[in-house]
């Protein structure tokens, strides 16, 4: 296995066309020559997932990011939104570095792109998955419009306890809907990688992000792996048996190893057990925090640790960059193991061609057609599709419907009255 070569190979997708079997001999050969010119360094950078910053339209060569993305340093961006935008750095990608290999862009698409849905925890009310899959395939059109072509989602974390805030982000409880949601959503992200509108997704937080004691974000997860495989790990083998191109690794330790380490998890569990052949990404900074967990006495330690443990790109804590090139010196790290594989070829071929469709950037709030928005914000007030409706209902006509909470008293029913002064029950 080669890891940068599957990191290559994405990038390689950027630049060439063909049918598709032609496609994937050529990126082979284009891949395997561009290996050969690679120094170690340059191979770090491949490595490399920074924020990409306030980038001025026409002031992009003048930025931090850009000194290292003609250095060759830099292997992905994210978080940049504008197609003027991410078009200038993919052209000093592309025609400033040495060897012009394309950037992954990536972006926290959690609910939607310009046409925003409800949030995750919401549409898994609905438990309408055609819902949920088309929700996803108008946020990858969208998104890919403005050149984006990876996204930080879906987040499949199971959580039974509410104080943990990111349970809004989630599907809730259940393993069973949480996998149903999961595998929709890699559907409507990526398709079939065979339109210019598939993008491809991030499964996270890998593992067991939302079983943090007292649910305080980043706490430490001690419990049976019976019982991470019966009722937490099910929605993220379900999200990988569906092909999602990469996954993210969470903040927390698991069997008292961070996550970003934990070879347990990134090679028996999701690789050899799940046969997963797409790549991981950190989450930000997450190298770095290991430290805080006591792992390793340095950054330099905590980084050839997480590249040891199957982790194949750091999310801004500059610790693969900054310290592999030592590691492989001392002998802590392997060039072997920076050359390891871990982007699958049909991941990679989904960015083939890649480019905004449209030559503005505002052209993405315009892509979806009305009628689809429509659908969704009958979706919003009734967790059902409005296909489903009786035609000239209004959703509160429906059925009855409890309203509790703190402002429940300040909703009017459908008559105009307040629904706590009407009497009505639930």
């Amino acid at each position: 296995m080669m890891k940068i070569s599957k990191i290559l190979t994405t990038a390689a997708a950027l630049l060439l066309t063909g049918a598709v079997s032609a496609q994937n001999q050529e990126m082979d050969k284009f891949v395997d020559g561009l290996m050969s010119r690679m120094t170690l360094h340059e191979k770090i950078g491949q490595l490399n997932l920074q924020v990409a910053g306030d980038i001025t339209t026409g002031q992009a060569q003048d930025s931090e990011v850009s000194g290292k993305i003609k250095a060759g340093e830099i292997g992905g961006v994210f978080n940049l939104k504008g197609v003027d935008k991410i078009k200038a750095l993919q052209k000093l990608a592309v025609e400033k570095s040495r060897l012009g290999i394309p950037l992954l862009v990536g972006m926290d698409v959690i609910h939607g792109y310009e046409t925003i849905f409800p949030i995750p925890f919401a549409l898994s009310c609905s438990w309408d998955l055609n819902a949920i899959e088309r929700a996803a395939q108008i946020a990858a059109k969208e998104a890919t419009a403005d050149g984006i072509n990876w996204v930080f989602s879906p987040m499949v974390d199971i959580c039974i306890d509410a104080r943990w805030g990111r349970i809004s982000e989630g599907n809730g409880e259940d393993p069973y809907l949480g996998s149903r949601i999961a595998e929709a959503m890699i559907r409507g992200y990526q398709g079939d990688y065979s339109s210019n509108a598939n993008v491809m997704a991030c499964l996270k937080h890998f593992a067991l992000y939302g079983a943090v004691e007292a649910g305080r974000d980043y706490n430490t997860i001690d419990m049976s792996r019976l019982r991470m495989y019966n009722q937490y790990l099910e929605p993220y083998r379900a999200a990988v048996k569906a092909g999602t191109g990469s996954v993210m690794t969470s903040f927390n330790l698991v069997d008292y190893v961070p996550a970003t380490a934990n070879k347990w998890l990134l090679e028996d569990v999701l690789r050899n057990q799940w046969k997963f052949d797409g790549f991981v990404v950190t989450d930000y900074g997450s190298i770095g925090e290991m430290l805080s967990h006591g792992v390793g006495g340095s950054l330099k330690d905590c980084s050839a640790a997480a590249l040891n443990a199957g982790t194949d790109m750091d999310m801004c804590s500059m610790g693969f960059i900054g310290t592999l090139e030592q590691s492989v010196k001392d002998g802590t790290v392997s060039e072997e193991a920076i050359n390891i594989l871990r982007h699958e070829k049909t991941q990679a071929r989904h960015l083939h061609g890649r480019k905004p469709r449209r030559g503005k950037a505002h052209c993405c709030r315009d892509l979806c057609a009305a009628e689809e928005r429509q659908v969704f914000a009958a979706a919003e007030e009734t967790g059902q599709d409005s296909a489903d409706r009786p035609a000239g209902r209004h959703p509160r006509q429906l059925g009855r419907h409890m309203v509790r909470g703190l402002h429940s008293r300040q909703i009017p029913d459908t008559e105009g009255r307040n629904g706590a002064r009407a009497g009505r029950k639930g």
